[in-house]
């Protein structure tokens, strides 16, 4: 690939074609080429540094040994244009472009490429100066993020400024079905991507789609959107995303979504259960209380209600001591305090609950904690039901127990701790 240079011709300066001493000090590669004969006429040291080859090699050899072989076809037909039809949109823009080139020992580096004209200077038409600067750490970076985004257990989608897709990962593919469809307008993702509002059959709205309105510069997420395939659904949370260049405006949308089909099952499950619950609490022939920690009512049922003689409303502003005969109070926190502390996991005990008309209520209620998903105690769930004392009662031949010292309960009413 080298190239005997004829004794007639003069080799070619910086100062030839208007550069100065800036040629040789200059950090980033400085190459002028001739199309036309596609041959290296000046080439400053740090091109040398950057591709291995001395200056007078690179006199020597055709611009084409600096292409990577995959890319030399589209390099040669790219200078066909040039000398053909003059500079492209590549030179006239004047934007630089990022691609792999070739070193003497065969290795690819990744550079960034401006190129320009020489025909102001005097020079040939054919002539162009390359600026080349070595950007190798920031592709490897790059791609060390690719493949990371690549891995990830989640989808990544993204568009460019218009909303045509770019990009797909694998997990976005997975979920979609398919990867990147060619001239896809925003307005037509969704029914593209067989995107609909979940639970029904209509196609998801475009302009509340993450992606979409990302576009318009809004960062935004929603859980509500299912994505049908012929395999199955996955069930959708999206969070979209713009991403602005260096000027501020937008250039490109970006989509990351989770498949939450499993969440929602278990929150579906969750709401059944909850719903069964709230069935056999409000609907139970006894009387159930949920009750704070503090011994606060948070929840009653209308058996509860009934029993006492209190609307809904009135007894959810008293607390079980407020309730409680005041002889029967202090059993009654005992029991409670042994049950915060660890020592019983429920306990059942006779008691006398006072009706809101003054009058005594004689009820068994066993009463157990409540946890939270950590184990965390936060409230108690109390179940009453009459007591068989309330007929002794009223007969006026009720005895109260012996009052034979408890464990559990101190002295007197009778009690059961499990």
């Amino acid at each position: 690939m080298t190239r005997k240079i004829p004794e007639d011709e003069r080799p070619l300066t910086p100062a030839d074609v208007g550069l100065g001493r800036l040629f040789h000090l200059i950090h980033e590669a400085v190459i002028v080429a001739d199309t036309s004969a596609d041959r290296i006429l000046l080439w400053n040291p740090a091109a040398e540094q950057m591709f291995g080859y001395t200056q007078e090699e690179a006199l020597s050899m055709p611009l084409a040994a600096l292409v990577p072989p995959d890319l030399r076809d589209r390099h040669l037909n790219a200078i066909k244009r040039f000398n053909e039809s003059g500079p492209g949109p590549l030179i006239k823009d004047g934007k630089p472009i990022e691609l792999s080139a070739l070193r003497k020992d065969g290795s690819e580096t990744f550079v960034e490429l401006s190129l320009t004209t020489l025909e102001g200077s005097g020079s040939p038409s054919s002539w162009v100066m390359a600026i080349i600067r070595d950007v190798t750490e920031r592709w490897d970076e790059s791609e060390r993020l690719i493949q990371l985004v690549r891995a990830l257990p989640i989808g990544v989608f993204m568009t460019d400024g218009s909303g045509q897709p770019i990009y797909a990962n694998e997990e976005a593919k997975r979920v979609l079905g398919t990867g990147i469809l060619p001239d896809v307008a925003s307005d037509a993702l969704a029914e593209l991507y067989q995107a609909y509002q979940s639970g029904t059959d209509e196609l998801y709205e475009t302009e509340k789609m993450p992606l979409v309105r990302a576009l318009r510069g809004e960062a935004t997420s929603v859980d509500d959107m299912e994505v049908r395939r012929p395999d199955g659904t996955s069930w959708l949370e999206v969070w979209g995303t713009p991403i602005l260049d260096a000027h501020g405006a937008i250039k490109n949308a970006v989509a990351v979504f989770v498949d939450i089909g499993s969440r929602k099952e278990v929150e579906s499950a969750l709401r059944d259960s909850e719903e069964r619950f709230r069935q056999a609490f409000d609907n139970a022939p006894i009387g159930v209380a949920l009750v704070s920690l503090e011994g606060r009512c948070l929840k009653v049922n209308k058996r509860l209600c009934e029993l006492l003689g209190y609307p809904e409303e009135e007894l959810l502003t008293k607390s079980v001591q407020d309730i409680t005969h005041l002889d029967d109070v202090e059993t009654d926190l005992d029991h409670k305090r042994r049950l915060i502390a660890g020592e019983a996991d429920s306990y059942e005990i006779q008691k006398r609950y006072l009706h809101a008309t003054g009058k005594i209520v004689w009820v068994l209620i066993s009463v157990s904690l409540v946890r939270d998903q950590g184990g965390r105690r936060f409230t108690s769930l109390r179940k009453a039901r009459t007591s068989r004392n309330a007929w002794l009662w009223r007969r006026g031949s009720y005895t109260r127990p012996a009052t034979t010292p408890s464990p559990v309960c101190g002295t007197g009413g009778a009690s059961r701790r499990r």
